[in-house]
């Protein structure tokens, strides 16, 4: 298990890069991130989660869903979850953003739990029937 306190961007980054690389097929993956979340005035459907140092209005520090989204598709894990406290959380994953595909059949066992606003759906997963 690994806690991270007060966690950069790059930080954050590094570690889901070496669950890339480590994990197993077997291995079962939780990602709890409870933090600052924002999003840009423009384009409107990009979100941030926001690093210990991140600095809003300067541009630093932030790490963007898309590249959280595409290090989730690479982990080679049995199942993952993703749970997310903060800001824009569902505009952060948006649906489909987690599932990778092997071959033409989608990888099973991939789950987004995040919290939302009353128009958002919090339970978001990706799993094959």
């Amino acid at each position: 298990m690994e806690l991270l306190t007060d966690a950069t961007d790059a930080t954050i980054m590094r570690s889901m890069n070496t669950y890339s690389n480590e994990l197993m097929p077997d291995d079962i993956l939780l990602i709890h991130y409870a933090g600052r979340g924002g999003t840009p005035d423009a384009p409107p459907d990009r979100a941030y989660w926001l690093g210990i140092d991140a600095d809003p209005e300067v541009g630093t520090g932030l790490l963007l869903a898309e590249h959280v989204s595409e290090k989730i598709k690479s982990i080679d894990a049995k199942r993952v979850y993703v749970v997310t406290d903060s800001c824009f959380s569902t505009r952060r994953l948006p649906k489909n953003s987690l599932q990778r595909t092997a071959g033409n059949r989608a990888h099973r066992g991939r789950l987004l739990l995040c919290s939302n606003t009353s128009a958002d759906y919090g339970v978001r997963h990706f799993a094959r029937r």
